[in-house]
């Protein structure tokens, strides 16, 4: 995207060498729905990899549980930056080397199919309808739910540009062929058809 240099993303990716590591444009919220706790875990499992060195996090959104949430992300704050909500957050995703969304519960997540469009790999939980839009090591990385082991070994896959390439493109041929708003739409008024 274009950014604005009042905008405090721009300040932080243009000196981040990797530009960034991951985006999860979702407010945070409940109790430990979105996994950033797992996240943040994850993160701090990275500290003997060259990940650390030269990624940050960019995490987007804002609620009841972001307190919390820096405070367990102090000790790696050089790496992880919250740069609160941000309208259409999507247009950031094409700044993003990777895209994580590590939720614990979910429905089916309109951000993997905005990051699918952009071409930005992902990684995902398996929880709600992630799986009828990921599959494991063909059009996403998927991992366990709450399991910051996982979740670290899939950002050390992710980086590497061939299964990157591979994962990114995959995805952005399933999304325009099985989640384009037309067929949606007939899917769902067939849906409805027949339940009623």
């Amino acid at each position: 995207p274009k950014l604005n240099k009042d905008d405090n993303i721009y300040t932080i990716l243009e000196n981040v060498i990797e530009c960034c590591g991951c985006c999860k444009a979702r407010n945070i919220k409940g109790d430990k729905a979105p996994g950033y706790t797992y996240l943040i875990e994850a993160i701090k499992l990275l500290k003997d990899s060259p990940l650390l060195d030269n990624h940050r996090w960019i995490l987007m959104g804002d609620g009841p549980e972001l307190e919390k949430i820096k405070q367990e992300a102090k000790e790696i704050d050089k790496y992880v930056k919250f740069i609160g909500p941000r309208e259409n957050g999507w247009q950031y995703l094409k700044a993003f080397n990777y895209f994580i969304l590590p939720s614990v519960k979910e429905g089916l997540p309109y951000t993997i199919l905005e990051a699918g469009l952009a071409k930005v790999p992902v990684i995902a939980t398996k929880v709600g309808g992630i799986s009828e839009i990921l599959e494991d090591n063909k059009t996403g990385l998927v991992v366990t739910p709450a399991n910051p082991i996982q979740l670290a070994d899939a950002m050390k896959q992710i980086i590497k540009a061939e299964l990157a390439e591979k994962l990114s493109n995959e995805n952005y041929n399933n999304i325009v062929k099985n989640f384009n708003l037309r067929d949606t739409i007939r899917k769902t008024e067939e849906l409805y058809l027949r339940l009623f």
